[in-house]
C-alpha cells in the first residue's frame, strides 16, 4: 500500500491505495494544505503535517478507524518532513591526482558539436578545459549539469571550426540528461574536456540548452595490493549477431597482485585469458556462437585476496528479412527469464499488427558504440527494429513503472513526408515493481505499452503534426488547452469512428509531460494499451486505434490484428491504483 496526496476542488486529499486490491480509501479531506504524509512500514498509522502542527493518526484498515493524535515539538514548522534522519556523512575525499573545476556555458561561445553519426549539430555553447594526462592509463571523466549538457574529449588543440579533428570521445547522457561521462583508456598527453549541449536553444528533442556544470577528471589509481582486482574496462565489439558470427570482449585489469583471468561465454564455453595489467592497452578474447538466443558473458579476474567480475550480453538473432520482426537486446542480467520472455511476446505481437518489412539499417545508421540511456553500447546490425530492454531503480514500488522511447530515427526522407520511422530505442523498467507486474498480471501489458512508445506512439505524434489543440502556438505538454487536444491522423480518427468514437481521438490533457499529449485520453478509452495508466489485472486491448496510428505514422499494418475494443459510452474515471506508465518520454529520435 502506499499513500496518495492531490488536491481536488479546492480540498486537500491524502489517500491510501492497495495495490493488491486497487482499493482507494479517503484518509484526509482537510481545506488546510497537508505537508508530508509518511505511511508506516507496518501500515499502523501515518503522519502528517497542517499549518505546522505534526499530528499521528493510528490506522485501523479492517474497522476502518483513524484515530488522531498531536505529536509533541519543540515548535511549530512547516514545510519539513515530519520525521528526523541522522545528517548525510560527507563524501570521501576525491582520489589522489584528480581535477574539479566549475563552469558555464550560459553566455559563452557556440559552435556545432560533433553529432555522433560522423556531422555536426548545432549552433552550441560550449566551455573548453585543457589539461594533460601525466601518465598513461584508465581515466573516469564525468560532469553534472543544471541543463541537458554534452561531453566531448579531444586531443589537443581543439579547433571549434573543425570539430571533428582530433575528437577522442563523446557523450550525452548516463543516468540522466543531467549527467555525462566516460571511461577511457588514455595515452599520456594533453587533452582537452569540452562542455557543451544536447542540442541548440528550442531543440524539441532536448532540454534546457545551456547552464552551469562541475566537472571531474580521475587520473589512473594505484592498486591496492591487499584488494581484490578492479576490471576497469570491459567492452563488447558486437553484442547482436547472426548464428556462426563471432563477439570480441575487451578487458583493462587493475591488480596489486598476481591475478589470472577467465571468460564465461555463456553457452557452456568457459576460456582461461591474459589479463596482464599493463597500461599501455587492452586484452581480448574473440568468441562464436552456433544458436539464436540471449547469452550473458561473465570476465572473472582472480587474486589472491578476492575476485572481481564483469558482464556483457549478446543476442544471437536469425534475421527475417522479408517481414516486419522487432529483435530485443538485454542491456543487464536483472530481469527473471519469465520477464524477458514477456518482452519477445510483446515484440511478437507488435508484429502481428505491423505487416510491411523496413528497410534494414545501413552501416553508420547507428554509430559504432552507441547508448542511449547509459545502457551498454550497441553495436550490431538492424533489419527492421532493435530494442534495449533492462531492469533499473527508477523511484521504488508503486510509482513511475517503465520509461522509453526511440533513440535512432532511420535516414531523412526514408519515410516519404512523415518523419522517418525508427531504428533503435530503449526501455528501461523500474525493478522495484517488475515483480508486482508480474504477480499481479500487469506485465505483458506494460511491456506492450513500453515497446509501442519505442515504435512511435505518442513519441512521434507531436513530430508528424498529428495532435490538434489550441492554443496551437503552446508546447502541447506544457499547455494550458482551451481545446482539448486531439489525434487527427486519418486511419486512427477512421478506426476510432468505427467503434463507437466521433471526431478526433481524445489525447491525454492532464498528468504532467511524461503522459501529456503521448497517450490516449484514460477518461475517453479507459482500459485501451495505450492510455497512461495501467489497469492492473484487466484486459488492456491494443485497439483498432492504435493500429490505426501506427499507419498514421507510416508502418503498414494489418487492422483485424487488433483486440476488440468498444469506445466506452461516457467518462471514465481514471484508474483506481493510479500507476503511472511512464517517467519521460524519449523525443530524442536523432537521424543521419
Amino acid at each position: 500500500a502506499f499513500l496518495f496526496q492531490e488536491v481536488f476542488a479546492g480540498t486537500n486529499f491524502v489517500s491510501l491505495i492497495q495495490q493488491s486490491t486497487g482499493a482507494f480509501l479517503d484518509l484526509l479531506a482537510e481545506e488546510e494544505p497537508v505537508d508530508h504524509p509518511h505511511l508506516a512500514a507496518d501500515l499502523s498509522g501515518f503522519t502528517f503535517a497542517v499549518d505546522g502542527t505534526v499530528i499521528r493518526a493510528d490506522l485501523d484498515l479492517e474497522a476502518l478507524t483513524l484515530t488522531f493524535t498531536e505529536v509533541p515539538h519543540a515548535k511549530p514548522f512547516r514545510g519539513f518532513a515530519p520525521y528526523w534522519a541522522n545528517p548525510v556523512p560527507p563524501p570521501p575525499p576525491p582520489p589522489p591526482g584528480t581535477i574539479i573545476y566549475e563552469g558555464t556555458t550560459v553566455g559563452g561561445p557556440t559552435f556545432d558539436r560533433p553529432d555522433g553519426f560522423g556531422g555536426t549539430t548545432g549552433p552550441v555553447n560550449y566551455h573548453a578545459f585543457e589539461f594533460t594526462a601525466e601518465e598513461a592509463g584508465v581515466y573516469d571523466i564525468s560532469s553534472q549539469q543544471d541543463y541537458d549538457g554534452y561531453l566531448l574529449l579531444y586531443r589537443a588543440p581543439f579547433d571549434p571550426v573543425q570539430p571533428l579533428e582530433n575528437f577522442v570521445a563523446g557523450n550525452d547522457d548516463l543516468t540522466s540528461n543531467r549527467e555525462s561521462g566516460f571511461r577511457l583508456l588514455l595515452e599520456a598527453g594533453a587533452y582537452v574536456l569540452v562542455t557543451t549541449s544536447c542540442g541548440p536553444e528550442g531543440d524539441p528533442g532536448c532540454g534546457p540548452h545551456a547552464g552551469n556544470f562541475t566537472n571531474m577528471i580521475i587520473p589512473p589509481q594505484p592498486a591496492d595490493p591487499e584488494g581484490p582486482p578492479e576490471v576497469r574496462i570491459f567492452d563488447l565489439t558486437r553484442n547482436l549477431l547472426a548464428p556462426g558470427e563471432s563477439t570480441t570482449v575487451e578487458w583493462f585489469v587493475s591488480s596489486g597482485t598476481p591475478i589470472t583471468c577467465e571468460v564465461d561465454w555463456g553457452d557452456g564455453s568457459v576460456e582461461a585469458v591474459p589479463c596482464d595489467a599493463d597500461p599501455s592497452g587492452l586484452e581480448s578474447a574473440s568468441h562464436p556462437y552456433a544458436e539464436d538466443g540471449h547469452y550473458v558473458i561473465t570476465f572473472t579476474a582472480t587474486n589472491e585476496n578476492g575476485s572481481a567480475e564483469a558482464k556483457g550480453f549478446v543476442t544471437v538473432h536469425t534475421e527475417d528479412t522479408e517481414n516486419f520482426d522487432i529483435v530485443v537486446v538485454f542491456a543487464n542480467d536483472l530481469l527473471s527469464p519469465t520477464q524477458m520472455d514477456a518482452f519477445q511476446a510483446a515484440a511478437d505481437r507488435w508484429a502481428e499488427v505491423i505487416t510491411g518489412d523496413l528497410p534494414a539499417g545501413e552501416p553508420g545508421d547507428v554509430p559504432a558504440d552507441f547508448s542511449c540511456l547509459g545502457e551498454p553500447a550497441f553495436n550490431g546490425f538492424i533489419d527492421d527494429v532493435v530494442v534495449s530492454a533492462a531492469g533499473i531503480p527508477i523511484d521504488g514500488a508503486g510509482g513511475t513503472l517503465a520509461r522509453a522511447g526511440a533513440c535512432v530515427l532511420r535516414p531523412e526522407g526514408t519515410n516519404g513526408d512523415l518523419q522517418p520511422l525508427p531504428l533503435y530505442g530503449a526501455m528501461q523498467f523500474d525493478i522495484a515493481d517488475l515483480d508486482m507486474l508480474e504477480t499481479e498480471g500487469g506485465l505483458h501489458s506494460t511491456i506492450l505499452h513500453e515497446m509501442g512508445h519505442v515504435l512511435g506512439i505518442g513519441t512521434l505524434w507531436l513530430g508528424n503534426d498529428l495532435v490538434d489543440y489550441e492554443p496551437e502556438t503552446a508546447n502541447c505538454r506544457d499547455a494550458t488547452f482551451t481545446v482539448p487536444p486531439r489525434f487527427i491522423g486519418t486511419n486512427a480518427v477512421t478506426a476510432f469512428e468505427s467503434i463507437g468514437g466521433s471526431g478526433g481521438v481524445p489525447v491525454e490533457d492532464e498528468f504532467g509531460p511524461g503522459t501529456k499529449c503521448s497517450h490516449w485520453d484514460e477518461e475517453a478509452l479507459g482500459v485501451e494499451l495505450m492510455t497512461g495508466f495501467l489497469n492492473t489485472g484487466a484486459m488492456e486491448p491494443l485497439s483498432v486505434i492504435t493500429v490505426g496510428s501506427l499507419a498514421d505514422l507510416g508502418y503498414e499494418v494489418e487492422l483485424d490484428a487488433a483486440d476488440p475494443f468498444t469506445v466506452p459510452a461516457g467518462l471514465m474515471a481514471p484508474a483506481s491504483a493510479p500507476l503511472g506508465y511512464d517517467e519521460v518520454l524519449l523525443d530524442i529520435g536523432k537521424t543521419r
